[in-house]
């Protein structure tokens, strides 16, 4: 999924794309170009790592930053956060995470994390982007998956490149498979 949103960010013309996490490479975009991963430096799993990660990354005075569990996010989406001044979000029911904001604001991610502070203590105050809820619905919150399915099916197919390094990538992970056999080995 997290591929597929680099693309959706990169259609949205924020490039470079780069993904924050702790996975190991090489990732590679749909079109088989590599794509750059920032590697958090702590082993938490706390959102503000992530996105202090991500804004300490950035090489302009501001970023768009996404979840990467949106799976229905939109290249307009995206724009329409992008295009307000930051600190900006987006919002429907709720907030979402598709965020636009200053480099600047990654020390002040770190200090919230580290008072225990959350997402949405760092985003108070943001302003707030009306988006469609169908385009920002997250999987963590969506009931049901069947909307996903519906998604894969609008992907392109992955390029032989790019299934040749998500191959080396899970190999190097001691997984072994083979295209379409749907079994899992050591």
């Amino acid at each position: 999924m997290a591929v597929a949103l680099a693309e959706v960010l990169a259609a949205a013309g924020c490039e470079p794309v780069r993904l924050v996490g702790k996975a190991d490479g090489p990732w590679r975009q749909v079109d088989g170009r590599p794509l750059q991963v920032v590697v958090e430096d702590r082993e938490d799993t706390h959102a503000l790592t992530g996105i202090a990660a991500a804004l300490s990354a950035c090489a302009t005075q501001t970023c768009v930053v996404v979840a990467t569990d949106l799976p229905f996010l939109t290249p307009e989406a995206v724009r329409a956060v992008a295009g307000v001044p930051p600190p900006a979000i987006a919002f429907a029911d709720d907030f979402r995470l598709v965020l636009h904001l200053h480099r600047d604001q990654s020390a002040g991610a770190l200090a919230m994390r580290d008072a225990g502070m959350s997402v949405r203590n760092f985003v108070e105050g943001a302003t707030r982007v009306p988006v469609d809820s169908a385009l920002v619905d997250d999987l963590d919150e969506r009931p049901g998956v069947d909307p996903l399915e519906a998604w894969l099916r609008r992907l392109p197919p992955l390029s032989v490149a790019a299934i040749e390094a998500e191959r080396c990538r899970l190999l190097a992970r001691g997984v072994r498979w083979r295209l379409g056999d749907g079994q899992r080995g050591a």
